[in-house]
């Protein structure tokens, strides 16, 4: 896993942190930039911030690595999961990396605000809760 520091600022840290979700806008740039999120710490506070990841193993790893203390985790879009689970995360999903992650809180995003597949807002907040 690779991680960076990318600034230390007047008591905040952000660290980039690794992801797994394709990486693509043209026909011909497949794979050519890196994918991640971001950890950002001061002295009294760990946010994780994730968007489009598919679920992984480096959940665990960023958990071992940073005490969160809040979660920002994607729940969709996810549907058809066959075609979707390597790169985005189901509403299920979304709570195993909770949990990986030991955080302490989680807020939910990445869903409903524009339909890129074929999963409903209201579904995805339904299975979340239900998870």
């Amino acid at each position: 896993m690779s991680w960076r520091v990318i600034k230390n600022l007047i008591g905040l840290n952000i660290t980039f942190v690794p992801a797994q979700h394709w990486t693509k806008r043209t026909l011909s740039d497949a794979h050519c930039s890196h994918w991640g999120g971001f950890v950002f710490e001061t002295k009294d506070e760990c946010i994780l911030l994730c968007w489009g990841f598919g679920y992984f193993s480096g959940f665990k790893e960023i958990g071992k690595r940073f005490q969160v203390d809040t979660a920002l985790l994607p729940i969709g879009p996810y549907e058809p999961e066959w075609f979707m689970k390597h790169d985005y995360m189901s509403p299920e999903e979304a709570v195993t990396a909770f949990l990986d992650l030991n955080a302490n809180q989680f807020i939910p995003m990445h869903y409903g605000t524009f339909k890129l597949a074929d999963d409903i807002p209201q579904e995805a907040i339904d299975r979340l809760i239900n998870a």
